[in-house]
């Protein structure tokens, strides 16, 4: 079977070739996107562990001088004769426990649904 168009002959042969390479062409491409895809994907959860470490990192040191502030504040209030209540609560009021902004920041990426399932998909493992 040839086909003619303008004096142009294409033969079987040529059109087995042709439909090979179209064929080769889009398994690659198909290939290329998922590997693609697949490194997408890694480095969101990587990012998303990343994320999860650092708030908890936050929270923790936090926690650590909120305690610390708690028990200084208790010695304190336990030294009465040294210590007035207008002294203590300067020494509240010029240190307050620190709100964790960067946590702020990791809330809200987290409520991002991709992060969510990066969150469900290494819980799963």
């Amino acid at each position: 079977m040839k086909y003619k168009s303008g004096g142009l002959q294409i033969g079987k042969s040529e059109w087995v070739s042709f439909i090979l390479t179209l064929i080769a062409t889009l398994v690659g491409v198909l290939i290329a996107i998922s590997v693609t895809n697949s490194g997408i994907r890694n480095k969101e959860k990587s990012d998303t562990i990343k994320l999860l470490h650092t708030a908890k990192l936050i929270l923790t040191n936090t926690n650590q001088y909120a305690q610390s502030l708690y028990n200084t504040v208790i010695e304190l209030e336990k030294d009465t004769i040294t210590n007035d209540n207008q002294s203590i609560e300067d020494l509240k009021s010029s240190n307050p426990i620190p709100y964790p902004d960067l946590f702020e920041i990791g809330k809200k990426r987290i409520e991002n649904k991709y992060s969510n399932n990066n969150i469900l998909e290494i819980q799963a493992e």
